[in-house]
């Protein structure tokens, strides 16, 4: 077991608590060889809490080889914290509530340097409530020529990715079935080949796009955007990858997500 000593004061940042099982296979230093490309935020560390410790205020990436790069997400004004239950997920982990209103929190511009040739990207999470609108859950972009996210789809209990296409127009589909309320849900894709929406890894839908690449410096964003609408969903991890993850490397990842948040993964 790993404990660090939280911060104190009405914004605090808490570390990692200490879970169950082998630490070794899924520590800091372990996530930042195997996935390179990956910034991981999990709600067991990284957090920085506001309100006398009920809302989240920032969220760091503190697993994989980029969390510089993909955090930390910050809510824009305190009326956008999502809520904090220091108990709340699975296996007593703490759990990040989003209200589905105007609750988000965002990096407002991720640079890398180059343009964007493929990317992967998921939450892992409970659905709160289903099938009203197109509930966004993690997105990157908000301009055209930067877009692509996952959220809930208006068909309830269905996942739903949305993308820009050579022509800036947004494109989307759905997943073939209907989803469990907690889970992992996740989007990846690289230049000529079809956008996959998985579930617990396994590919549920594609899109065919025929978008070579992405705007470099797009801002990110879980629970919704600025502007747009949010999801009402409690989320224990998220992750962005500069590119498609290899089968090995996600094999790994749902493991390490696994691990960190109790849910099958």
């Amino acid at each position: 077991m790993i404990t660090r000593r939280p911060g104190t004061g009405s914004n605090r940042r808490i570390g990692f608590r200490g879970i169950g099982g082998t630490l070794a296979p899924f520590s800091v230093g372990a996530a930042a060889a195997r996935l390179p490309t990956v910034g991981i935020g999990v709600s067991t560390m990284g957090l920085t809490l506001a309100d006398t410790n009920t809302t989240v205020d920032q969220w760091a990436a503190t697993l994989g080889g980029q969390i510089a790069l993909m955090g930390p997400l910050i809510a824009p004004a305190s009326t956008d914290r999502p809520a904090y239950n220091a108990t709340g997920g699975a296996g007593s982990r703490p759990l990040v509530t989003f209200n589905g209103v105007e609750d988000h929190l965002i990096k407002s511009a991720v640079t890398k340097g180059s343009v964007w040739t493929g990317c992967e990207m998921g939450v892992v999470g409970t659905l709160l409530v289903s099938g009203s609108t197109n509930d966004l859950m993690i997105s990157q972009g908000a301009a055209a020529g930067a877009r692509r996210w996952l959220a809930e789809s208006a068909t309830a209990g269905r996942m739903k990715v949305t993308m820009d296409n050579a022509a800036d127009t947004l494109v989307a589909a759905n997943s073939t079935t209907v989803e469990t309320t907690t889970g992992h849900w996740s989007v990846d894709w690289t230049v000529g080949a079809d956008a996959n929406i998985r579930v617990a890894g396994a590919i549920e839908g594609a899109i065919a796009n025929d978008r070579v690449s992405y705007a470099d410096g797009a801002p990110q964003t879980i629970g919704g955007r600025t502007g747009g609408a949010g999801a009402n969903v409690a989320i224990q991890a998220w992750y962005y990858s500069t590119r498609q993850l290899t089968a090995a490397e996600r094999t790994y990842l749902r493991a390490l997500l696994t691990f960190h948040t109790g849910v099958a993964c």
